[in-house]
Order: structure tokens, then C-alpha cells, then sequence
């Protein structure tokens, strides 16, 4: 009986926190993504029209010609290609750019209906509970990753110290420099 009940214990962990994983974010922080977010972009897109000012299909066609000695017929035959990948390449792009955020704009819908939904089952007083938690685990997970950050700690790099004495952690390299003889060797098979 303990077992089962240690096992839903567990699985109401696990789903809870899987759930607020899934979970939109709330407050300013999401905002802030999304300013940041732009910036990049538009200096990307920058960057991009630099490029691509450099790199004409002109010019392109005018490197290849001094670095392969081409005739003239061929340079223009040339230019005349990349100015056809050229366009193909911005149709495409264009293309993928619609069909993304045509799929961004179902994802919200299904997740705004989802939310209505669940709304709808646990009622605007369990909702509101569940939504205050989520926000209070979020809270909770950024302030503890922001503070690895400052200790220089990362994920699954075994920077944690070593928390017993008589049997240091296998991951923490000081643990296994400074206690080796308390390191047991496998037996070789």
C-alpha cells in the first residue's frame, strides 16, 4: 500500500512539474524574451542586408570570373543564374516565414482552448490556484538557476560539492583527486 502510494505521489510530481514546464510564461519576463528577442532580429536582419549588399549576384559573378579567368558571356550567364537563386531563395523563405506563423497562431489557439478548457473542468477559483502555483514554481526554478549561474555551477557538469565525507561523489572531480583510496575500482570482466 505504501508502495502504490509513494508511486502516485511520485507521478503527481512528475506531471505537475511537466506541466508547468509546458506552461506559458506569465509576467515580465516573457516580455522581455520577446523585446530581446527583436532586437536580435532586426540586428540580424542588418547584418543580413550588409551581406547581401557585399555579395551580389553581381559581384559574385565578378569574383568567380577573376578567380576562374571566365569570359564575359560567361559572367553574365553566371550573374543571370544567381540573381534567379537569388529570388528563388527569398520566395521561400517568404513561404516557410507565412506557413511558421501560420502554425505559431494555431499552437495559441489550441493552447488558449486547453486553457478555457481546464478553466472550464476546475473552476475559476481551483484555476486561479493552479495558475498562482505554476507561477510560484517558475519563481521558484529561476531564482535557483540564476543562482547556479552566479556560483558558475551548470547542469550536469558535477560541479556540486560533495556532501558526505566518508564516501565522496563519483562526478566531483576534487572528491576523487583529493580522497582516492575511499574510490572503490570496478573489478575489470
Amino acid at each position: 500500500m505504501k508502495k502504490i502510494g509513494l508511486l502516485a505521489l511520485v507521478a503527481i510530481f512528475v506531471l505537475s512539474f511537466s506541466v508547468s514546464a509546458q506552461a506559458p510564461g506569465e509576467g515580465g519576463n516573457l516580455e522581455k524574451r520577446k523585446e530581446i528577442r527583436i532586437v536580435r532580429m532586426e540586428k540580424l536582419k542588418e547584418k543580413r542586408e550588409d551581406i547581401k549588399e557585399k555579395l551580389s549576384p553581381k559581384k559574385r559573378a565578378g569574383y568567380m570570373a577573376v578567380d576562374l579567368e571566365l569570359t564575359d558571356a560567361q559572367r553574365d550567364k553566371l550573374q543571370a543564374l544567381f540573381e534567379k537563386q537569388d529570388k528563388q531563395r527569398d520566395e521561400h523563405v517568404a513561404e516557410m516565414k507565412k506557413i511558421r506563423e501560420k502554425e505559431m497562431k494555431k499552437m495559441e489557439e489550441m493552447r488558449k482552448a486547453n486553457q478555457a478548457e481546464m478553466e472550464k473542468i476546475l473552476g475559476t477559483e481551483k484555476y486561479k490556484q493552479l495558475m498562482d502555483k505554476k507561477a510560484d514554481r517558475k519563481e521558484r526554478m529561476g531564482q535557483f538557476m540564476k543562482q547556479r549561474r552566479m556560483n558558475g555551477d551548470k547542469p550536469g557538469m558535477g560541479n556540486k560539492p560533495c556532501m558526505n565525507e566518508e564516501k565522496p561523489c563519483m562526478n566531483d572531480k576534487k572528491c576523487k583527486k583529493e580522497m582516492p583510496e575511499m574510490i572503490e575500482e570496478k573489478p575489470q570482466q
